[in-house]
């Protein structure tokens, strides 16, 4: 009988609404580092990364970005079915701090890359607060993002939150990270759905130790 081993543990990062790590590959100029794909959807919520990206926020050459197909993938057409005089039935927004997107990264890469992880979610930051303060000067950079017209921009952003440093502090550190009991709480309706128990994700995986202090 074929012994399996046991699953390595992730850590899991409440990075802007956003990420998913893909992989870590090959070797890189730096000592021990490797450089990382993390894999986005054409959503405004992973804008940051992009805008980090091409305006130089990363400081980093390690970090790369690559769009998968998803059904979260809604632009432009969104736009375009609600110019056609389309319906919105339900949205996330109707669901406030309950659909959460995160970074989610096997430990042993977080310990052996930890100032590429936190590279990574520092341009993220500061991208994330350059469209909010200064929207102006990204605005065409986010528009050939998210496919639509540059008209369309600010509208694309309502009703999204991108968690700041101190909010990913919030969801991810102290004794009880707000973020587990947003998990607790889908856990629980799921097993009342499914009418079965389901194992409770262990607060091990939560860190914020990546993300730079607040200020």
């Amino acid at each position: 009988m074929m012994m399996l081993p046991p699953p390595r543990p992730l850590y899991r990062i409440a990075l802007l609404l956003a990420l998913v790590l893909i992989g870590a590959c090959e070797k890189s100029s730096e000592p021990m580092a490797k450089p990382i794909l993390v894999g986005t959807n054409t959503w405004p919520g992973y804008a940051p990364g992009y805008i980090a990206r091409d305006k130089g926020l990363y400081g980093s050459d390690l970090i790369q970005l690559q769009v998968y197909e998803s059904a979260t993938e809604v632009m432009p057409y969104r736009g375009q079915l609600l110019a056609l005089d389309g319906v919105e039935i339900f949205n996330s927004k109707q669901l406030p701090n309950e659909i959460i997107d995160v970074l989610v990264i096997r430990a042993e890469y977080a310990e052996a890359n930890p100032q590429t992880l936190r590279a990574l979610i520092k341009g993220w930051l500061d991208a994330a607060t350059l469209i909010k303060t200064a929207p102006e000067t990204v605005a065409q950079d986010l528009a050939w993002y998210l496919k639509i017209p540059i008209t369309e921009v600010e509208a694309a952003f309502e009703g999204l939150t991108i968690p700041d440093a101190r909010q990913n502090h919030d969801m991810l550190g102290g004794r009880e990270p707000t973020l587990m009991r947003t998990n607790s709480k889908i856990m629980e309706f799921m097993e009342r759905t499914n009418k079965k128990k389901i194992r409770q994700l262990s607060m091990e995986i939560y860190t914020d130790r990546f993300v730079p202090e607040s200020e």
